[in-house]
């Protein structure tokens, strides 16, 4: 795993380890599996962050299967007579956090799928006061490009590749939409490094010690912690 999870996180929930050592197999394949319907996984650790004045940050985060997010913003507005317990948790939950991390599928993007922001716009009616930051998830495709336009690896310019990402995505009427509607936010690209199978497909890239190669996350962990 990156350097940030083995060196910098302290006191790891047991949902967050179970998913760190599953990456953590020696494996060519994806194999965290998706958030079942019924299930919901708590996420969190500290880390510690500065130098001169250290402090330790905590970041909590509740892990949900997408099927919530069509109810979650009449959850929010105080209707969760068909969601029960788990529901109204993620409710409780979305509405008590100081951030809110909305994620944009760049895999759908590339391949024209939609990117499926409708609920965004409700839940962003239903909040108010929080901070929102616009998480570009699966950007290793957008790494690609950017290599092969500008020939920079994204970790050594990592700004002007985030500044890339978002204008690619801009090209989505939708996304643009959700962009405007929280002016303060900003995209951040994270991805796994990534490689082609003998069968074109992409899969997980390791290192010489046989971990995953994360791009994009200890700059996200640095926003979340300010």
């Amino acid at each position: 795993m990156s350097d940030i999870t083995r060196q910098s996180t302290i006191n790891p929930s047991q949902d967050l380890m179970e998913l760190i050592e599953n990456l953590d197999k020696d494996t060519s394949k994806w194999i965290v599996e998706a958030t079942g319907q019924n299930e919901l996984r708590n996420l969190e650790f500290k880390y510690v962050r500065g130098s001169l004045f250290r402090e330790n940050v905590t970041i909590s985060a509740l892990d949900y299967a997408g099927e919530h997010l069509t109810r979650l913003p009449d959850a929010l507005d105080g209707d969760q007579d068909e969601g029960g317990e788990q529901l109204a948790k993620i409710a409780t939950e979305v509405q008590a956090a100081n951030t809110l991390i909305l994620l944009i599928d760049a895999e759908r993007y590339i391949n024209n799928d939609g990117l499926h922001l409708a609920e965004y716009f409700a839940i962003l009616d239903s909040v108010k006061n929080q901070d929102v930051i616009l998480v570009a998830t699966k950007s290793d495709i957008f790494a690609d490009m950017f290599w092969e336009e500008y020939e920079q690896a994204p970790q050594d310019a990592f700004e002007e590749f985030r500044k890339y990402v978002e204008s690619q995505l801009t090209n989505s009427e939708q996304f643009e939409s959700l962009l405007r509607q929280t002016p303060t936010s900003e995209v951040h690209p994270v991805y796994y490094e990534t490689e082609f199978n003998e069968n074109g497909e992409r899969i997980p890239y390791r290192d010489d010690t046989g971990s995953v190669v994360t791009v994009g996350f200890k700059q996200l962990l640095s926003k979340l912690g300010r």
